[in-house]
């Protein structure tokens, strides 16, 4: 009998807990008792911040609200914003589109959020005034180039418990160090010794152009 009805139980359970996570996301009282730091808000909780005694402020309201359903950055979506000098890309956010910040160039700071799965092929394209690259444990796929012509790149981090990516003074290597897929050219060192164990070097691994 349970071998019969689990296993077509799964995608009702699945569904379920979707609507759960979804409803306890969206709650507005249980988070504003627990939590006390703003940084950890929720987002029906952080759009209240908006709102006070002299009046709400509906155009941060709503572009706030946006920003909180947004998923996906797509294809080329901030390129040659050359104006831009920091990024924060919320937890909402689950994947960055190829040459999504492509020619940013005073771009100079990117906080990933722990919700990107994937970063794609060159999308920090000649991003040549970002100085460091945070990879946090979420983040399963990363594109090809995707740092290529950061000249001002000296060390690209990543999270400890990222299970495909892992970082190595500052070099980006795969979990195992058998692949070296980027050195941070913006790294001042005259010197860099290759770890015994590689066995493969990403396209562009040192290029700065």
């Amino acid at each position: 009998m349970v071998r019969a009805f689990v296993p077509l139980a799964l995608p009702a359970l699945g569904l379920l807990a979707l609507f759960t996570f979804t409803g306890q996301w969206n709650a507005f009282l249980w988070p504003l008792i627990v939590v006390n730091d703003s940084d950890h808000a929720t987002l029906p909780l952080g759009l209240t911040l908006f709102q006070g005694q002299q009046g709400t402020q509906w155009n941060y309201m709503m572009a706030g609200a946006t920003i909180g359903s947004v998923t996906n950055i797509e294809f080329s979506a901030f390129s040659y914003c050359t104006s831009l000098t920091s990024v924060t890309i919320p937890n909402s956010v689950t994947s960055i589109g190829v040459w999504a910040f492509e020619s940013c160039t005073n771009l100079t700071s990117v906080t990933i959020g722990n919700g990107v799965t994937s970063i794609g092929g060159s999308a920090f394209w000649f991003c040549t005034s970002l100085t460091n690259v945070a990879i946090p444990a979420s983040v399963t796929s990363i594109g090809s180039q995707a740092f290529l012509g950061c000249t001002s790149l000296s060390a690209i981090t990543v999270g400890a418990l990222n299970p495909v990516y892992c970082s190595v003074a500052g070099v980006l290597f795969d979990k195992s160090t058998n692949a070296l897929i980027q050195y941070p050219v913006g790294n001042q060192a005259s010197s860099y010794t290759i770890p015994n164990g590689v066995t493969n070097i990403g396209s562009s691994a040192f290029s700065s152009d």
